[in-house]
């Protein structure tokens, strides 16, 4: 699946969310709905895709995480699109960090790097380097 499919169905998904935001006014409705067997085969459908979608964010970040741009772009929309797939799958979402614990670990060293680098530039020149990116949200 190309990530060009991916986005389609990413886009899809955003577009049934909010019809079905204007439809589940309470949880009596949301019972309701539950109840129906073309929902829960649209649910198993989205488990589906999302571990399709957490491989293929892997796979893209292993190709690029090397690259500070790319990296930061795929870590980005992934968050993006986090949102939509969470308000769908409730309760049996999985976030794409801690479905690939590695893209976390990784982040995390890079950001620790990142804060030695400038520690270490501003005891060199004794000015203050800048802030640091906010990754900690990650």
């Amino acid at each position: 699946m190309s990530r060009y499919e991916i986005a389609e169905l990413e886009k899809e998904l955003r577009d049934i969310n909010e019809v079905d935001d204007e439809t589940i006014a309470d949880e009596a409705d949301f019972k309701e709905l539950q109840a129906n067997p073309e929902y829960r085969r649209f649910i198993q459908k989205m488990k589906t895709l999302a571990k399709l979608r957490h491989g293929v964010i892997k796979r893209y970040f292993e190709q690029h995480k090397y690259k500070r741009n790319h990296r930061n772009e795929i870590i980005e929309a992934a968050e993006e699109t986090e949102v939509a797939i969470q308000e769908i799958l409730r309760d049996d979402h999985v976030h794409f960090l801690d479905a690939n614990p590695e893209i976390r670990e990784f982040m995390e060293q890079v950001n620790k790097d990142q804060t030695i680098k400038i520690e270490a530039a501003e005891e060199k020149t004794g000015r203050k380097q800048g802030d640091l990116p906010d990754i900690k949200r990650l």
